[in-house]
């Protein structure tokens, strides 16, 4: 199949990976940086689908560095370098890696064996001779004596601080430390200590409002002749709090901020730009006074209030504000839609607003990033904060933009408006009363469709939108149920998946029978096997053969079987195809609504995002694939005729995008 490879949500695809680093991609989170004075960046994240939790990017933004092997943390809260090596957080330990200054290669291996320090450790900061590390466990900091081969010496000499996180050197060695209890809603502060663990009596108090994330001190003296302490703070304020602290008594009474007061938040809301932060995590400088900050979009990394990653955003800034670099990592088993108001240009997952330039022919260059549609601030009790959608149908309803979410799993579907203020998408007063299956799916009108085994039927149910109401909330009539047609019709039939498409009035289902069972490593969240069409559901009233039967392949000794599917039509029905994707090995297989036929099969190239591997333990590591989600694809015909699939690609933190025309 002639069939073009692209990508949305990541700032790389995938490919072309430098010596010693299996994958190119921005993870899907970043919960930390440092930054040394040539630029490099150091990142450290919680969890990275494809185990890049510690990454090194150059002072342009290219990456350079990740893990030589898989490896998923417990926690990864701190990372620093010195000249020689670098320091890191790992499942609550803390390793050593080359850092090499003159060449050579990294190494971040997450699989040797012992640690340097096994605690919860939340800040590190390093000398060329010592290492200091923030034992948020026990209350103390710890100062170790580095060895000549990176090791540290043994009995560290240490100080008690309540609650210590973040630390930042000052340039005559001094250290600078976060102090925050995450019980107390007073506030934190950031206290001053020389090398060896004497207080110097100098604070920076913070009220409850500020959440502060990551700290960084400007010793280059390009913008003052004083060090300048750096706060991130990723309270109401979104911003980069700059303190003056050359020759400081006491506590400083002004700051300056970096960066609009209120992140996405100010002027157009959820509106995308520069100096717009969301979700700040870290923030660093380097020798020139340029100023790097990571965010993941609101996702509180320390105390996990939401359990949902928004992605990763870096940034580099010069010292007057002019950004440099942007690199993006959005994508984490999520699966954007396309507006089919707008001949799929502008597309929408969970919580980011993309739109998409067809005009652009090279592979990565469609999308931009417009919008980020989630205001936890004013309204903190958007479900989006506390329940995984990840999977997102973009409907217009008498015009209207209205966005569909469900879970990683299904099970129910939640409703947004958008443009209601600004980008912000907010929740719809509507409250659908999901019944749990895993097959739910809004039609093109708003209807929303169920079928499968969940109590308390098991029918295939439909509840038909009605329209709007006067707040621009969708409305629903009376549900109507049928039965479960052949060959779901028996006591063996089990409906996995559901889709209808309005304009031919045709049900599509899949599933599994006693003829073709479910496979005991296939969890509840297979598709199935059977797939089938039923034209002229509605006009029928369910009363309906299926016009074909698709069979499908499946290989469970090898993590290949079908995990979605999606069908995009011509409008007058002359013209269609279903498209299944695959769990492991990535693979759509493409199919004709009319007759069932095979069409092709859509593999990606590897040579713009990367190989699709497989291995007998499952995805490997640096694959493209990994579909894990029920609904992980998204099909649409656009008025050129050119058919555009969006499928899940969490491996590495993006959407795969084709484009085919047949």
């Amino acid at each position: 199949m002639n069939v073009e490879t692209s990508w949305i949500g990541n700032s790389f695809g995938g490919a072309n990976a430098p010596s010693g680093l299996y994958q190119v991609h921005v993870p899907d989170d970043i919960d930390t940086i440092y930054v040394d004075s040539a630029g490099n960046v150091y990142t450290n994240t919680t969890y990275d689908e494809a185990g890049e939790t510690q990454a090194v990017f150059d002072p342009n933004g290219n990456l350079v560095a990740g893990p030589s092997d898989q490896g998923y943390n417990e926690n990864g809260y701190a990372i620093t370098a010195n000249d020689n090596f670098i320091y890191y957080v790992n499942g609550g330990k803390v390793f050593a890696s080359a850092a090499p200054k003159a060449g050579g290669s990294y190494d971040l291996a997450q699989s040797r064996s012992g640690s340097l320090v096994q605690t919860d450790v939340r800040g590190l900061a390093a000398t060329d001779g010592t290492l200091y590390v923030s034992d948020n466990t026990n209350g103390q900091i710890l100062i170790y004596s580095i060895n000549q081969d990176g090791t540290l010496a043994s009995n560290p000499a240490s100080f008690s601080l309540s609650y210590p996180r973040g630390l930042a050197l000052g340039s005559d060695g001094s250290l600078w430390i976060v102090e925050a209890n995450d019980n107390s809603s007073s506030g934190a502060q950031v206290v001053h200590y020389d090398g060896s663990g004497n207080n110097l009596g100098d604070v920076i108090n913070f009220d409850g409002s500020v959440a502060l994330t990551g700290i960084a001190v400007d010793t280059s003296h390009m913008q003052s002749p004083d060090d300048l302490v750096l706060i991130s703070d990723n309270g109401q304020d979104q911003d980069i709090k700059i303190y003056d602290v050359g020759n400081l008594t006491g506590s400083p009474t002004g700051y300056n901020s970096f960066g609009n007061v209120g992140g996405v938040y100010s002027n157009t809301k959820g509106q995308i730009a520069a100096l717009k932060f969301k979700g700040l995590t870290g923030v660093g400088v380097d020798g020139s006074g340029n100023i790097y900050v990571s965010q993941n979009g609101g996702r509180d990394s320390v105390n996990n209030l939401d359990g949902n990653a928004f992605g990763a955003e870096l940034e580099k800034y010069s010292p007057s504000g002019n950004q440099q670099w942007s690199r993006l990592g959005l994508e984490f088993v999520t699966r954007a839609g396309f507006d089919p108001g707008d001949d799929g240009q502008d597309v929408y997952d969970t919580w980011h607003h993309f739109n998409l330039n067809w005009q652009n022919n090279t592979p990565g260059s469609e999308w931009s990033y417009t919008g980020f549609t989630l205001d936890r601030f004013e309204f903190p009790s958007d479900s989006r904060l506390s329940a995984p959608n990840y999977t997102t149908w973009v409907r217009r309803i008498n015009g209207n933009r209205i966005l569909f979410t469900t879970g990683q799993y299904a099970g129910y579907l939640n409703i947004y408006k958008t443009n209601v203020d600004g980008d912000i998408a907010t929740d719809s007063s509507t409250s659908y009363p999901a019944q749990g299956y895993y097959a739910i799916y809004p039609d093109a009108n708003g209807g929303i469709w169920e079928a499968g085994t969940a109590q308390p039927s098991e029918y295939i149910i439909y509840t038909p939108s009605t329209g709007l109401d006067g707040n621009g909330n969708p409305t629903y009539g009376s549900t109507q149920s049928f039965n479960r047609p052949a060959p779901f019709s028996g006591s063996d039939g089990i409906i996995r998946r559901a889709q209808y498409d309005a304009g031919s009035d045709t049900l599509y289902l899949a599933g599994w029978n006693s003829s073709y069972p479910q496979p005991g490593p296939i969890g509840d969240d297979g598709p199935g096997q059977i797939y089938t069409a039923y034209p002229g559901w509605l006009a029928n009233n369910g009363n309906v053969s299926p016009a074909w039967t698709i069979i499908s392949e499946q290989d469970t000794s090898n993590y290949d079987w079908p995990e979605s599917f999606s069908v995009a039509e011509k409008p007058d029905g002359t013209e269609g195809y279903l498209f299944l994707t695959f769990s492991g090995i990535h693979k759509i297989q493409v199919f004709s609504v009319i007759d069932g036929s095979a069409v092709g099969t859509i593999t990606a190239d590897p040579s713009l995002v990367g190989p699709s591997i497989q291995t007998s333990e499952g995805p490997s590591s640096g694959a493209i694939g990994n579909v894990d989600m029920p609904y992980g694809i998204d099909a649409f015909r656009r008025s050129n005729g050119e058919y555009v699939i969006l499928n899940e690609e969490d491996n590495q933190a993006k959407n795969l995008l084709f484009r085919w025309v047949p």
